[in-house]
């Protein structure tokens, strides 16, 4: 069982969290300038250095001193707070069970055999999850008032009266006095309603993940051979990757799917073969220490991570954090058809397979449950040891990496937004393989060790 720490990144992402620290990303600014835009000429707000934090704050010693004084003043200096995740308070450490069982037998002399099971469960692992997360029924419940994708942080009034401060929960919006002085929604009763939080995720313990592993290998040994074979057969399950991919804010649990870095098969064969040149007489500098060596590699390639973007579900779980994608996936209606990206003009499955989710519900593909393109690489070198004295030696090696200069497709897009009335994707690279891994590369290289 192993204990861990929590990623330092989390600290980095929440050092600008309002209202005692500030980060600004300045647009079209020089080193030289950094408060100018250059291409306008246009000042920009000079938010260095922060302001001091009032000392002792707590929930019994309040914060003193504007905007600190009162609600509507840290309104009016800081409106609506979004993307501004914060540490969860009851985090406990993450930590990891981890077993192996293997059998090793000593075939003869040269080949060793390896076979074994190893296994992870992953406990309390550091996620995203929406602290804020919008309430589907309540907006639905205001569709006449326009409410709909994106207008979780709106104040609507119907005809009757009745009004909702924005749709999120629990930290739903606030009605102020007519007289603070904050700008916003004028309700019935004469008081402004004002959204003081959007879409803000913690930083939660709340992860698992699980691994499976059945494991070959066999290593060889003779003369002038050295070759070792490995072939894994597994399955990685989690319900996010990442402290920044978030959870389903309602129900983790419609999260868990593939793990990001999953990969079925992965087969990998290594090996060094010293080349009898030295048997063919002459000088020996010039005949001994040649020999070749390479990597090859087929593996399953990692999951399609599928995400629905226009916000159907009403949940509002966009710019959570670092990661600013949605929790939110399509509906799966299937076939899903795996084609070769070189025959279908770099689409590698259909998009037609996938619809838009209906209006305030979740959509029923699972975020990851078939892979992308998979890997077929051949590495290869020629080396020569040439020892040029008791304690200096030199290596030449020339290498080529993807020797047979196999495309190697990355993997496709899985994210869309959906038209709301036919449910049609509406982005045309859902589906679409756009980058592939470096062609072949040969390199030249001397070694002097001494």
């Amino acid at each position: 069982m192993f204990y861990t720490s929590f990623e330092g990144a989390t600290n980095w992402n929440e050092i600008g969290d309002a209202p005692f620290g500030n980060y600004t990303g300045q647009f079209a600014s020089t080193f030289a300038a950094p408060f100018t835009n250059r291409a306008s000429g246009s000042s920009i707000a000079n938010l260095f250095p922060v302001p001091a934090p009032p000392k002792n704050v707590s929930a019994s010693h309040p914060a003193s001193g504007p905007p600190y004084d009162t609600f509507a003043e840290f309104f009016s200096a800081f409106g609506t707070i979004g993307s501004s995740p914060g540490f969860f308070h009851r985090n406990v450490l993450p930590y990891s069970e981890n077993y192996e069982l293997s059998f090793q037998r000593q075939l003869d002399t040269a080949d060793l055999l390896t076979v074994s099971y190893v296994g992870t469960q992953g406990h309390h692992l550091l996620s995203s999850l929406s602290a804020n997360p919008g309430n589907p029924a309540l907006c639905l419940r205001f569709a006449a008032e326009g409410c709909g994708p994106g207008g979780e942080n709106n104040v609507y009034v119907a005809p009757n009266g009745a009004y909702t401060i924005g749709t999120r929960q629990p930290f739903s919006g606030v009605a102020l006095p007519a007289n603070s002085g904050v700008s916003g929604t004028t309700l019935p009763n004469g008081q402004i309603g004002v959204v003081p939080f959007a879409n803000d995720s913690y930083f939660i313990t709340a992860g698992g993940s699980s691994y499976n592993s059945f494991q070959v290998n066999w290593r060889h040994t003779s003369g002038r051979l050295q070759t070792m074979l490995g072939y894994t057969f597994s399955k990685a399950i989690d319900n996010s990757s990442g402290y920044g991919e978030q959870m389903n804010p309602y129900d983790s649990r419609l999260t868990r799917g593939l793990s990001a870095f999953d990969s079925t098969h992965n087969f990998v064969v290594s090996y060094n073969y010293a080349l009898p040149v030295d048997k063919f007489g002459g000088p020996k500098r010039l005949t001994n220490g040649w020999a070749v060596s390479g990597i090859t590699r087929f593996s399953t390639g990692l999951p399609v991570t599928l995400v629905e973007t226009d916000d159907q579900s009403l949940e509002g779980t966009s710019f959570g954090g670092p990661i600013i994608l949605p929790a939110d996936t399509p509906n799966f209606v299937g076939p899903l058809t795996i084609s070769d990206p070189r025959k279908t003009g770099g689409f590698y499955f259909n998009p037609a397979a996938f619809a838009g989710s209906a209006l305030g519900q979740e959509g029923n593909a699972n975020h990851r449950f078939f892979h992308g393109p998979g890997v077929n690489n051949f590495d290869f070198a020629v080396l020569k040891r040439t020892p040029i004295s008791e304690r200096v030696n030199l290596e030449f090696r020339a290498e080529l990496f993807n020797i047979f200069n196999h495309t190697q497709f990355l993997g496709p897009s899985g994210i869309s937004s959906f038209n709301p009335v036919t449910h049609v994707s509406t982005t045309g690279t859902f589906g679409q393989v756009s980058a592939a891994a470096p062609p072949r590369i040969g390199q030249l290289a001397l070694k002097l060790s001494f």
